[in-house]
């Protein structure tokens, strides 16, 4: 039977982007990363505090050819389809707009490329920010600042192919 294992980039890309604006933002105090949210969840409210951060994968592009690479596990085959996804960064509250200005700098640096190598991705460009501040309730307004980042995730399809391990070869003479 052929298994086919697919890889879930968005919670990848979630946990990555996730970490890096915990290891590179601050909240106002200096002291306490921002919380990080995934966006697009059922039946989950906004963060009560003011300043977080709200990740969302949005578009999946396909960059080149499928590559194949064999696994050192019998019958398994990786199918590697290198993929160019644009995912939207929203910072809230008194900090978005350095939170904002910090991804752009640091995403568009060698530090944004070392820090995301070992999750297996790789930032490609990263647009400037814009101020999207809306209304709130009694004429409140909550600052927010939107980055779309575009990184290059080689997302690795296993698929389990028929194999042997033991060969029975007999010859038989012809008649």
């Amino acid at each position: 039977m052929n298994l086919v294992t697919q890889p879930d980039t968005d919670a990848a890309l979630v946990r990555a982007l996730g970490d890096f604006c915990t290891r590179f933002l601050k909240a106002p105090d200096g002291d306490v990363a921002p919380l990080v949210v995934r966006g697009y969840v059922n039946r989950v409210s906004s963060p009560a505090g003011p300043d977080y951060v709200l990740i969302t994968p949005l578009a999946m592009t396909r960059l080149a050819t499928n590559r194949h690479a064999w696994d050192a596990e019998p019958g398994v085959a990786s199918v590697i389809q290198p993929t160019r996804r644009r995912v939207q960064l929203d910072c809230y509250g008194a900090s978005a707009a350095p939170w904002a200005k910090t991804l752009t700098t640091l995403l568009r640096d060698a530090i944004g490329a070392d820090f995301l190598a070992p999750y297996g991705m790789a930032p490609l460009s990263c647009e400037d920010p814009q101020d999207l501040t809306q209304a709130e309730g009694d004429e409140q307004w909550l600052p927010r600042f939107m980055v779309q980042v575009f990184l290059q995730v080689n997302d690795v399809t296993a698929v389990g192919l028929d194999f042997f391990t033991d060969v029975n070869l007999q010859l038989h003479p012809k008649p």
